[in-house]
């Protein structure tokens, strides 16, 4: 059964309208984990430190929120996940709290490419290459789920991160 087409609508909408319509994408939403994900923002998030829109509440769970955050990104997750080999963050439940979206999702440790790049050797290097290459070609591979196109997973537009205030 393909998915119901969900239209995306930016922040720049300025009103309580980005997350309408988008319930069901929620991933494991229950009351307690919503309250003690909320909890954990207000108590143990303050052990860390924020990472943009990622907030590590543990040191295997981490809280990604924000104005251009949408459960979208966590079902595009999920989806991934259960298509291909790619290793990604599982998640742990996503949900809309008073028009913003909460992803709380594993918390992989490590360094971001750019910092670790200077200490690879040329052959590490080219092995990252060979990886990125292998996951590049199974998000080719992957037909869309509802047949039509490019679009998101769950069959709505996409919104491009590259492009600042970008509307789908």
């Amino acid at each position: 059964m393909a998915p119901e087409h969900i239209p995306y609508l930016s922040v720049t909408d300025k009103g309580s309208t980005q997350h309408e319509g988008t319930e069901h994408l929620a991933i494991n939403n229950t009351f307690i984990r919503r309250s003690l994900a909320l909890l954990a923002l207000k108590t143990t998030a303050k052990f860390y430190t924020w990472m943009g829109f990622c907030v590590p509440i543990s040191k295997k769970k981490i809280i990604k929120t924000g104005p251009y955050v949408h459960l979208i990104e966590a079902a595009t997750t999920k989806f991934v996940a259960e298509n291909t080999s790619i290793p990604v963050p599982k998640i742990y439940c996503s949900f809309v709290y008073k028009n913003r979206a909460y992803i709380v999702m594993e918390r992989i440790q490590g360094d971001e490419l750019p910092t670790a790049w200077k200490k690879l050797s040329e052959g590490s290097r080219q092995k990252v290459f060979d990886q990125l290459k292998r996951m590049l070609r199974d998000l080719r591979a992957l037909e869309p789920p509802s047949g039509t196109g490019v679009e998101s997973c769950t069959g709505g537009s996409l919104r491009d991160s590259r492009i600042p205030r970008s509307c789908p």
